[in-house]
């Protein structure tokens, strides 16, 4: 129940009502650290809590499969300090980890772990844009290829791409465009609809801030 309030308050926009949930779940659910850790660490990220750091750090000592979508935000999160060289440490040391030439054959396997690693590398620089919005560009490029076994829909694909782009044009590119950029992709992320994932409401939240920011410039 608790997690079903939590994802209802983020579904609402609600971020700190989500963040104070998961105080509730921590307390309740300490034999379950790592989930607890993945939606604090979500959470915090979002509000830019003081903590969040040093949460999203004990989650990624954790073997949770989202690990990398939540260090693409702490990413994110470092480079809006500023702190471009520790950013990129994030980035790096799970980069070393991964080996892009297992990607074709765990591809055929159906491994859906491929398609977040080669978002590492893409946030790195290693791996092209197209390689990842290539295969998206529609429906039969979609299911031409291998992505359309990882069992995850078009929609949610599409989804998370465009979040995870927003988050990252939010902090990279000529300065005075970022704003605009960030926001074009969470549109964009919103348009697939997919209410299921909680990208989507994530991109709810941080266009809201969006806006307000293309607009004050």
């Amino acid at each position: 129940l608790l997690y079903s309030k939590f994802f209802l308050h983020l579904a609402n926009s609600e971020i700190e009502e989500a963040l104070g949930v998961t105080r509730l779940i921590n307390q309740r659910e300490p034999f379950n650290e790592a989930s607890m850790l993945f939606i604090t660490g979500l959470a915090e990220i979002l509000t830019n809590h003081q903590n969040a750091e040093y949460t999203a750090r004990k989650f990624l000592n954790t073997d949770h499969e989202y690990r990398d979508y939540i260090r693409m935000m702490l990413y994110t999160h470092i480079m809006e300090q500023g702190r471009i060289s520790d950013a990129k440490i994030y980035l790096n040391e799970r980069w070393r980890e991964i080996n892009p030439l297992s990607w074709d054959g765990r591809l055929r396997q159906n491994d859906a772990n491929v398609w977040r690693e080669m978002w590492i590398g893409y946030y790195n620089g290693t791996v092209d844009r197209q390689d990842i919005f290539g295969p998206l560009q529609d429906l039969e490029s979609f299911h031409n290829h291998p992505f359309s076994k990882l069992g995850m829909p078009y929609s949610g694909l599409l989804c998370e791409a465009y979040f995870y782009e927003a988050l990252l044009q939010g902090v990279t590119g000529p300065e005075m465009t970022r704003n605009r950029r960030r926001l074009e992709n969470l549109n964009k992320a919103l348009e697939t609809n997919y209410y299921s994932y909680y990208e989507y409401h994530m991109a709810r939240y941080l266009k809201d801030l969006a806006m307000k920011l293309v607009m004050g410039s």
